[in-house]
């Protein structure tokens, strides 16, 4: 995605090591309920060991609504009577994709190496928005990044949109 030289763009390299990660986790660990990134959709492809995903999906149509994570959300219980739930256990050679704003934990069944990263489908940039505005209000309530950098990316993202679809 080139954004060089257009108004209101760093000149800046892409924050590749944002966008692509690795993780190395011991059996037992467990994150609690959070969306990624400021609204990115996620890939995590085990390459050893075992990752039990929790996929949290709203009972309301209203995704924006903030109330999914201000009423009666507790991090680190499931919230059965807002989400219908769903798991998912990830070995060797599988690998998960999940839209912007969606509500997970994660739960390593065994030690495991996971490769992964953030992406911004055009499908999904409502989805991202919406992610974005939760993350800029609730903070580490419900995500685990960097909100300035992330912002920085969107906003390259919509110019380049702009830039050249107008």
């Amino acid at each position: 995605m080139s954004t060089e030289g257009l108004s209101y763009c760093k000149n800046e390299d892409l924050p590749s090591d944002h966008l692509r990660w690795a993780l190395a986790a011991t059996e037992g660990a467990f994150h609690p309920w959070h969306i990624d990134n400021v609204g990115a959709g996620t890939f995590i492809g085990v390459q050893q060991g075992a990752k039990l995903i929790f996929i949290g999906i709203p009972r309301t149509k209203d995704s924006a609504a903030l109330n999914l994570f201000l009423e009666d959300f507790i991090v680190d219980q499931p919230g059965k009577e807002k989400w219908d739930i769903e798991a998912i256990l990830l070995k060797p050679g599988d690998q998960i994709v999940f839209p912007p704003n969606t509500p997970h934990a994660v739960y390593t069944a065994d030690h495991s190496i996971c490769l992964g990263g953030h992406i911004y489908p055009t499908s999904t940039l409502t989805r991202t928005l919406i992610g974005h505005v939760h993350a800029f209000i609730l903070t580490s309530f419900i995500t685990n990044t960097d909100l300035i950098l992330r912002r920085d990316l969107h906003h390259r993202i919509m110019v380049f949109i702009h830039h050249t679809l107008v």
